[in-house]
């Protein structure tokens, strides 16, 4: 006789894979779940009846850190402060006695000490950089054992994100972006803007945690900084992530349309100068702006992207978009190539040939589909390096070359009149 146990079913998106189970030594279970819509823990027998709903509301616990089967607690990971942070709580096997232990704003990671009499939190946020504390188990201070000197980025002119609310073109929804001014900012002047995305189905880009040196660098040369959560994005609940199921470019290219266009709404944006780029998901992300959304996005640089993701493993891409054979539709509408005869900017796209996680074949797919359109598009290839880029020099250079390549064509003039 074969028992099935604990199984999860979402016939309207896909089932998150995650580690986030202990066995009880009562032969109990608990389990992570999103069956009432939002990621939550559960207590089940070994043979899969439900005994109890740990933690419950509209928030998501993000990863069981431990449990206390003695005192019956379960150590969480959560972002019910908010949906920008995760902060470190207990909760008793009985759904009750459910205790914030991080009191701080910012993003947290702890380390629980095995007799569980406390921890160290590692945390940061938007204005201030990473701090190292020891912590009893009630949360309560006991030492700071490290923080970073904010004076060494304050002497180079740092310029603190702010993150802001937006509305769907269609009004539907409220979404979440980030931006980073540069150091000189005044209001009444239009800057040219990159916009910095991956988008991925089930990931997040915008949290209140200390900021990217890389996007310092960039306000520094003069350019706003943005970056969004698009519907179909995490942090939200099931609903919200299992928008991107099916076809991921479909809110991914509107949300990013309107938070752009909501940037030049508020006079912040240079219409005529919007740029982008990403990495891996990113330089998807960077090809899709680019292609799809031509009308307004005029340069992008997009290193070791995925352009068709039937070229992608099955593994990740058959999770969030179904079989091939079964979703053609939403597979093309996916697909960079399916809108590179929309394209009339300047995008350069960065490759390593030994790259065994995005294969370099997905840029070559694109050239092809470039040379089909008679399109003009910029290829660098790195000779035997992995997805990261590294080693021999490369990661520097490439830096160097993406920086370059906006100041050369996103700061210079318009490559496409467009209309406000």
């Amino acid at each position: 006789k074969v028992d099935e146990g604990v199984s999860e079913r979402d016939p309207n998106g896909w089932v998150q894979l995650h580690r986030n189970y202990h066995f009880l030594k009562n032969g109990n279970l608990l389990w992570m779940s999103e069956r009432d819509g939002w990621h939550h823990i559960y207590l089940h027998t070994f043979k899969g009846k439900l005994i109890k709903q740990i933690t419950s509301g509209n928030w998501e616990v993000k990863k069981i850190v431990a449990v206390d089967e003695k005192n019956e607690k379960v150590y969480f990971m959560a972002n019910k402060k908010s949906v920008f942070e995760n902060r470190f709580y207990s909760i008793g096997f009985n759904g009750k006695d459910l205790t914030l232990l991080t009191k701080e704003s910012g993003s947290h990671s702890v380390k629980l000490f095995p007799d569980y009499s406390g921890f160290l939190d590692t945390y940061s946020n938007l204005n201030t950089p990473s701090r190292h504390l020891l912590k009893d188990i009630e949360g309560n201070l006991i030492k700071v054992i490290s923080e970073t000197d904010k004076s060494q980025f304050e002497e180079y002119d740092w310029s603190y994100p702010e993150i802001i609310k937006f509305q769907t073109d269609d009004n539907s929804t409220a979404l979440d972006g980030i931006i980073t001014y540069p150091p000189n900012f005044k209001k009444g002047k239009r800057y040219p803007v990159i916009v910095h995305g991956y988008g991925m189905p089930g990931t997040q880009i915008v949290y209140n945690r200390w900021g990217s040196t890389w996007n310092q660098f960039l306000a520094h040369q003069g350019y706003i900084v943005f970056s969004l959560d698009a519907r179909g994005m995490s942090g939200r609940g099931e609903e919200f992530k299992n928008l991107s199921y099916g076809d991921m470019s479909k809110y991914l290219s509107l949300d990013t349309a309107a938070g752009v266009k909501h940037l030049i709404s508020i006079g912040i944006a240079d219409p005529q100068k919007i740029g982008a780029w990403g990495w891996s998901g990113g330089g998807y992300f960077t090809g899709l702006m680019l292609t799809k959304n031509a009308d307004l996005f005029d340069v992008g640089v997009s290193v070791a992207p995925v352009m068709d993701f039937r070229l992608y493993d099955s593994i990740y891409t058959e999770r969030s978009m179904g079989l091939p054979k079964d979703n053609k539709a939403g597979y093309d509408s996916t697909s960079v190539l399916s809108y590179v005869d929309r394209f009339k900017g300047k995008l350069l796209v960065i490759h390593g040939t030994g790259d065994d996680n995005v294969h370099s074949q997905n840029t070559t797919w694109l050239v092809e589909e470039f040379v089909k359109h008679d399109k003009q598009l910029d290829i660098f290839y790195y000779p035997n390096r992995p997805h990261g880029m590294s080693g021999g020099n490369a990661r520097k250079n490439l830096y160097k070359k993406m920086i370059t390549y906006f100041n050369e064509n996103l700061k210079g003039k318009p490559l496409v009149r467009k209309s406000n």
